[in-house]
């Protein structure tokens, strides 16, 4: 082209040819024979038109346009003029030439050149605007004219309507047999300028896009029945190129000639305007103004999966590149478990196997369970996470104990857990026997393992005795057991008695005691341990100690006289003996068991009475902590007023010397560190199922009981 060689191709060269509108020349062409001014070319584009065309332009304007084809279509700075130039020869070619012919070779390369294009100039808004409207006609005539899939969501698309593609291939099938497949429905959902996706939608596309195709086609098994609508589906474009259209520069035409376009296509209303021609298509938009439309069929599947996926969502929204551990599968939907979570699922599965051959119970540190669980997890469980933790468990036919759900308390680091085999069709919640028996198998495993352990004999007999409760299911009953096993590996020890004690209506006390005493003595033997912790009891209840004696004493095996608690030597003394060192010398209680067992049958009274003391309490609500942490004057929980100001002052270090808490406590007019101390601790048993305050000297706090309680 005068000496300079312009490689790519993709325009017209020549001369004397018309423009589709036949008035005027091919905008687009160019005429070898023009004058082209190489030493002044206009690349800031002052004198092109504003319906440029080579014919008309200035010598400097051609040759700035043929110096930017001869660059490669690719100079970021050239005028947008030059770009609309070769951008008419490009709708020339499939709109005169082409047509509906999407077989064509030229119709894949046009379709490239134009996207490499809106990836270069697509900032320029008259550039911009037609360009994707001639790469949505041809992505129509693509889809009249062949088999389409259903369209992907693309996250980076903006949806300003409802893309061509998806109209027609929803058109065809309510064409055809008015029923809207699952895949189609899911792509017009997503292709739909009313719907913004909801955050589990947006955060896990995999899993919402498979739950919506699972639950679309639980509801419409042979697709979703639409009403035929009125409306069609229009195939259009209106041209930039002025080559096109006679009636902006040639209005005074009175009677315009048809545009020459290729077959499969015709002229609108308008001269540059060209419709393919589409067919009886129904458009599947129309139905948007109808009171019951499809769409909203669609949106109701779409609120359902979201709040399936909240959970999974939630948890990989807090901790991200954590999404294919087992501890964010778990909160799958089970339908989703085997194509997202198979391989992991079956390993934990394996290890569990390993941990349970040869038994129905095993007790593993909690550590190790939740690093296969959640690798990397190191901080305490939640509530919320101990509760995934056990369904996940659940999934793969394993229980473990303790379970929140089941009213058990948050495992701590560093502690052991229980883990046994599950029946299929296990529930997630307790029944009403079992919120009966659990409370029993509590105090039971407080008192008989409090000399070291619980016997095989005393868990026998509790095991036993919950065979008697109605309406236990098999699951409920190796739970029950397995719970026994972990407080007797745990030891909880009295925590949290004395608080719940209080609460037992004294009309009924003493028959909870009546109670206690024969679960002591299961195995036959009350140890001190066994008696301190039976005394322990009796002072929560407000119940004679000595009477305690007298029934432990009904129980022995020759009743040849009362129990010997304490030295009978007199001796020249005023104190008082303190309690450690009466345990000290009390002798271990052997008991006849036909006399324990008959104590044991008479527990139906108590075990309903139970069910309504020893349920786990609803957590205390505690209020919000200022901005600057704990406020001079405030009350923590349910504590008065003098008590918040002694754990004001405890929170102030992580450990005390006895003198210095003593002081502490004496300088809020609390007199009594210990007793202080039991109620700061009995108000966060309540709280958070751990105490406050642990160790007489040094005292040493908890830092989560303390985070919990303030």
């Amino acid at each position: 082209m005068q000496g300079r060689s312009i490689e790519g191709g993709m325009v017209y060269v020549g001369s004397e040819v018309l423009s589709v509108s036949g008035y005027w020349t091919e905008p687009s062409l160019i005429d070898p024979g023009l004058p082209v001014d190489w030493r002044h070319a206009d690349w800031d584009g002052a004198l092109i038109e504003d319906w440029p065309s080579y014919d008309r332009a200035h010598p400097r304007v051609r040759a700035a346009y043929l110096g930017w084809l001869a660059g490669g279509r690719r100079d970021k700075i050239a005028h947008i003029g030059y770009v609309l130039l070769f951008f008419y020869g490009l709708e020339r070619r499939l709109l005169a030439d082409i047509g509906a012919d999407v077989d064509h070779p030229d119709v894949l390369a046009i379709i490239v050149e134009v996207r490499r294009l809106l990836d270069i100039y697509g900032h320029n808004r008259i550039f911009s605007r037609s360009a994707t409207e001639f790469m949505t006609f041809i992505e129509g005539l693509l889809c009249l004219h062949t088999d389409i899939e259903p369209i992907p969501r693309d996250p980076e698309r903006k949806i300003l309507e409802t893309p061509l593609a998806v109209r027609i291939g929803i058109g065809k099938y309510l064409a055809e047999s008015s029923k809207v497949p699952a895949e189609w429905g899911l792509s017009y959902l997503h292709h739909h300028p009313g719907v913004k996706p909801a955050t589990p939608a947006r955060r896990c596309p995999d899993e919402f896009d498979e739950l919506f195709l699972i639950r679309h086609r639980a509801r419409f098994p042979d697709g979703m029945k639409v009403r035929r609508p009125a409306g069609k589906i229009d195939v259009s474009y209106r041209t930039a190129s002025h080559g096109f259209d006679h009636t902006i520069t040639f209005a005074r035409y009175e009677q315009p000639r048809g545009l020459d376009l290729a077959p499969g296509l015709t002229q609108g209303t308008y001269g540059g305007t060209v419709h393919a021609t589409a067919g009886n298509i129904p458009d599947i938009v129309w139905t948007d103004r109808w009171v019951h439309n499809p769409l909203q069929k669609l949106r109701n599947i779409a609120k359902q999966c979201n709040a399936e996926l909240d959970a999974y969502s939630k948890f990989i929204g807090k901790n991200p590149g954590r999404g294919e551990t087992a501890a964010a599968l778990s909160l799958l939907p089970e339908c989703l478990l085997a194509s997202h979570g198979g391989q992991i699922l079956d390993d934990l599965r394996g290890w569990a196997s390993e941990v349970l051959e040869g038994g129905t119970t095993a007790v593993v540190p909690l550590d190790e369970l939740v690093e296969r669980w959640s690798p990397g997890h190191v901080a305490k469980l939640t509530k919320q996470e101990a509760g995934w933790l056990a369904s996940m468990l659940a999934r793969i036919g394993v229980g473990i104990e303790p379970d929140v759900r089941f009213g058990g308390t948050i495992p701590n680091p560093g502690t052991r857990v229980v883990l046994f085999r599950l029946p299929g069709g296990t529930a997630e919640s307790p029944s009403d026997a079992y919120g009966t028996a659990l409370p029993i198998v509590h105090v039971a495993a407080i008192v008989a393992g409090a000399d070291g352990g619980v016997g095989p004999e005393q868990y026998k007999l509790i095991v036993e005795r919950l065979e008697g409760i109605a309406g236990l299911d098999n699951a409920e009953r190796r739970r029950l057991a397995a719970y026994v096993e972990f407080l007797d590996a745990s030891r909880p020890g009295m925590r949290g008695m004395k608080h719940k004690a209080e609460r037992i209506p004294r009309v009924d006390r003493a028959a909870i005691g009546s109670f206690l005493i024969p679960l002591a003595a299961a195995d036959g033997l009350v140890s001190r341990q066994e008696l301190t912790a039976l005394e322990k009891v009796f002072g929560y209840l407000g119940l004679d100690t000595s009477d305690l004696y007298r029934r432990v004493h009904g129980l022995h095996i020759d009743d040849h006289g009362p129990v010997t608690v304490r030295d009978a030597q007199p001796t020249a003394r005023w104190s008082v003996p303190n309690t450690g060192q009466v345990a000290a010398r009390r002798p271990p209680v052997t008991l006849d068991p036909q006399k324990v067992r008959a104590r044991l049958a008479e527990t139906d009274r108590v075990s309903a009475l139970l069910t309504d003391i020893f349920v786990d309490d609803a957590p205390i609500p505690t209020p919000e902590p200022s901005p600057t942490g704990l406020e001079n004057g405030s009350v923590i929980g349910e504590l008065d007023e003098a008590h918040s100001a002694l754990m004001r002052k405890l929170v102030a270090r992580s450990e005390w010397d006895r003198s210095s808490a003593e002081r502490l406590a004496e300088s809020v007019g609390l007199p009594f560190l210990d007793s202080a101390l039991d109620v700061i601790n009995e108000t966060a048993m309540e709280a958070c199922g751990e105490p406050v305050v642990e160790g007489d000297d040094p005292v040493v706090l908890n830092t989560y009981a303390v985070e919990e309680l303030t």
